[in-house]
């Protein structure tokens, strides 16, 4: 591993190339500032220097043992005379890399990761995070081209046909205060529909290749690489699949035009509230303390517990369904107690 000295490490002192030395350890922190549960302020005021004390200071931000796993990954070598933390050492050696598993990052990864068979969930579990520019998922361009979706994709295209399904509904006879009332409610019904995705499809265990294949296409690579700006909301195609999934699964085609046209309306009018939010969380400095809270609760269900707090818009259904990590509320109080 490389040694480098501290001048070295004051040399990429911007948000945009940013390193830092915590526990004599050398880390390029550049991809922290769009993840970092405590926002990239805190880190702004740190970067080109030596961050142990800061890092664990519970005033500043405080951080459970389970961080050293995350900084773990994003070592690029150590401090020259500085001591090392081997709890960091032992996390940095377990890391995987695709290539570990046979995967060519540069080509398309769809294929060659659906048929991993067993090892499938090892990878999305253990893999580095991954950084850089967004990887393939295919090899054919037009595949390609409908597994990618800026973040605008999303309002462009949902945004008429949520306003389609208003109009159907009052067109059928919903009245303007049942329209009203579930345009308000719209976060809460989507809410509902979004923590079972997550917890019953998205975090399901594939055991065949067509479904590891729909899982790692649909939430797998989100956890492979959270900051993928072109792959964090969904494309069109799969989100249509899911619409109609939801329209017919739930039966909601069986109510009279007006209700079901008037709920359609609330889950697409909810759901673009979500994927904006969820690109917005992973990509935007939390400036209020509504999205600090979703941001810190978002980043716990990736770095810490996946196996909690899986409502990304709200936490209304993981507080009811007892899934919602009540560490995270404990290490922040904790923190501003020592503040």
């Amino acid at each position: 591993m490389k040694k480098y000295s501290l001048q070295d490490v004051q040399k990429h002192n911007k948000p945009e190339d940013a390193w830092m030395v915590v526990d004599g350890w050398v880390l390029n922190v550049t991809q922290l500032f769009s993840i970092h549960p405590g926002g990239a302020q805190i880190l702004e005021a740190y970067v080109g220097t030596d961050a142990t004390d800061a890092f664990y200071s519970p005033a500043l931000h405080y951080h459970s043992k389970d961080s050293l796993r995350t900084l773990s990954k994003f070592i690029v070598g150590y401090l020259e005379g500085a001591k090392t933390n081997q709890q960091v050492q032992e996390e940095e050696r377990k890391k995987k890399t695709l290539q570990d598993f046979g995967v060519d990052p540069s080509k398309g990864l769809v294929w060659p990761i659906a048929s991993l068979g067993e090892d499938y969930d090892e990878l999305i579990r253990n893999v580095l995070v991954l950084s850089g520019p967004s990887l393939y998922y295919f090899d054919t361009p037009l595949l390609e081209f409908l597994t990618r979706s800026p973040w605008y994709t999303v309002p462009l295209f949902w945004v008429p046909i949520a306003l389609w399904l208003w109009q159907q509904a009052l067109q059928a006879g919903a009245s303007l205060g049942m329209v009203l009332t579930l345009f308000l409610l719209c976060p809460l019904i989507w809410n509902f529909f979004e923590y079972q995705l997550h917890l019953h499809l998205f975090h399901m265990k594939p055991r065949r290749f067509v479904t590891r294949l729909i899982h790692f296409v649909l939430h797998g690579y989100h956890h492979l690489y959270p900051t993928d700006h072109l792959r964090l909301t969904f494309p069109p195609i799969p989100a249509l699949l899911i619409a109609s999934g939801i329209y017919y699964g739930a039966g909601i085609f069986l109510l009279p035009h007006h209700i079901g046209m008037g709920i359609m309306g609330a889950i697409i009018s909810g759901y673009i509230y979500y994927d904006l939010m969820h690109y917005y969380l992973h990509h935007a400095p939390a400036r209020f303390l509504w999205t600090s809270f979703l941001k810190t609760s978002h980043f716990y269900h990736h770095y810490k517990n996946e196996n909690a707090n899986y409502g990304i818009s709200l936490w209304v259904f993981d507080y009811l369904f007892g899934t919602f990590d009540k560490t995270m509320m404990m290490e922040r109080n904790k923190a501003n107690k020592q503040n």
